[in-house]
């Protein structure tokens, strides 16, 4: 069977322009995530996480190096930092009337979500006199909350994403 240049007699001008790769500069992600990646097998001195192949992870006790290298994982620094790339705000008279159960449920469902990614974590939760302020330190993870809490009890919600630093604040209004 002919390949698509030998039927054609050229190559695909789209081919090309996904192939060539030159004067590409991706800043996506957190500062923090591009940082210089550590050494693999590489451990957390905070949290006890592990950078292997190319992501970090909850260790294994059986993968557990011999001679770590120990360094600070992007996670750890954002909290130490208290930096976020994600803001829930809670608010409404029937949120604020609950919300011993929504603090409940917002840190167990950052905890269940740390086991699957462990990088995503909660900064701060903080009362305040018009309701609820979450921090996270990813977008997915605040993303994920407030859908959790829409199914729980129900409410409104607004998403807003900037475009300069990729935060996403995320309003529950019940």
């Amino acid at each position: 069977m002919k390949t698509h240049q030998e039927f054609h007699g050229r190559r695909d001008k789209g081919l090309d322009r996904a192939l060539n790769r030159s004067g590409t500069n991706c800043q996506r992600g957190s500062p923090a995530a591009r940082r210089k990646n550590p050494r693999d097998g590489a451990l957390c001195e905070r949290c006890g996480n592990r950078f292997h192949h190319r992501h970090w992870s909850l260790p294994e006790p059986r993968d557990r190096p011999t001679r770590p290298s120990w360094t600070i994982c992007p996670a750890c620094r954002l909290v130490a930092g208290h930096e976020f790339y994600g803001r829930i705000l809670i608010r409404g008279a029937e949120a604020m009337g609950k919300a011993d159960a929504i603090r409940a449920l917002v840190t167990k469902f950052a905890a269940r979500d740390g086991v699957v990614r462990p990088q995503a974590r909660l900064v701060s939760l903080t009362q305040e006199k018009d309701g609820i302020e979450v921090l996270t330190t990813s977008q997915k993870l605040a993303h994920r909350v407030v859908n959790a809490l829409l199914r729980a009890f129900g409410g409104k919600a607004h998403f807003a994403w900037a475009s300069r630093d990729g935060e996403l604040t995320a309003t529950w209004t019940w």
